[in-house]
């Protein structure tokens, strides 16, 4: 037998021997471990990566607490802030700090660490007292303060022909007459008493040399903040019009309002608005554009009517 042959055999025998051996068996176990934990270990990182970030569907919150709502929203990462508060009818003896509104709405997706908007139920006393001389003859800023302070609400204004230019002359509830502006030797009427959120609706003299005002550009504002801003500028809140399927319409958009921005309107106008539930094409996402800007309007979307008294 040649020197090579036996080589050959040599070293077959060998790696026969390697292959059966228990090292050998030992360290194939041994990578065959480590590479099961390796898959394993790889497939549940890129579970996690892919997962983290993911939309999350928003519970529902109407009804609950506010307790329980924020341990709902914990377990899903998911923040809230308590945006505004509405009265309750205390003849119903309804509970305070109920939920009533949400925004995003229930079973919308969100990202983590998304804030939820919610509208709460107020629990407060029922009514408050107004007097003749808090009112009657004094300038609407003042009386604005005076009444929100008093958990009521400025309601429809309406301007009459005087000199003294924005200050009030006549208070009602909705047709009713119950405070007007009296000569300084007449008896002043009695105090009332006003269940609280009752809008108080409100005459004023426009003054001898009032002109028409510049209409706010209210598109791209949220609701609550372009109702401010119509009463604030002496105007009124006119018909509101909502796309279907807005729930929280505190928190929805102005798309469109007329009078347009920028035009010139009596004082008392009826401003209308057009809402929808996103912010509209061109805003500016982080920072709602301020009230003076001019917005094109658009005339597309479909809408619902709604009575004027929305926010009641």
């Amino acid at each position: 037998m040649s020197t090579f042959t036996q080589k050959i055999k040599s070293f077959f025998k060998e790696v026969f021997y390697f292959f059966t051996s228990k090292i050998f068996f030992k360290n194939l176990m041994i990578m065959i471990v480590s590479g099961g934990l390796f898959l394993v270990t790889l497939f549940w990182g890129l579970g996690w990566y892919t997962l983290h970030g993911e939309s999350i569907e928003v519970p529902s919150l109407i009804n609950l607490s506010v307790s329980e709502a924020e341990k709902l929203l914990k377990n899903r990462d998911l923040n809230f802030v308590i945006s505004d508060s509405i009265c309750m009818d205390c003849e119903k003896n309804l509970i305070g700090g109920l939920i009533k509104e949400q925004h995003p709405k229930p079973n919308s997706r969100v990202k983590e660490s998304r804030k939820i908007y919610l509208t709460i139920t107020r629990q407060i006393p029922c009514g408050s007292t107004i007097k003749y001389d808090d009112l009657i003859g004094q300038p609407l800023k003042f009386v604005q303060r005076k009444l929100k302070g008093m958990h009521l609400k400025i309601g429809k204004l309406d301007y009459i022909s005087g000199k003294a230019a924005n200050t009030i002359a006549k208070v009602s509830l909705g047709n009713r007459l119950i405070f007007e502006e009296r000569g300084p030797n007449e008896e002043k009427p009695e105090d009332k008493y006003v269940p609280y959120c009752t809008p108080i609706n409100l005459v004023l003299y426009e003054g001898m040399d009032a002109a028409p005002k510049r209409v706010p550009d209210l598109v791209c504002t949220q609701y609550g903040e372009a109702e401010f801003a119509v009463k604030t500028n002496q105007f009124n809140l006119g018909d509101v019009y909502v796309e279907k399927g807005i729930i929280d319409t505190t928190m929805a958009y102005v798309w469109k309002q007329t009078p347009a921005p920028g035009e010139f309107a009596s004082m008392g106008t009826g401003v209308r608005l057009w809402l929808m539930d996103e912010m509209p094409e061109g805003c500016d996402e982080k920072s709602i554009r301020k009230l003076d800007d001019i917005a094109p309007d658009d005339d597309t979307h479909d809408a619902t009517e709604i009575p004027d008294d929305i926010d009641d």
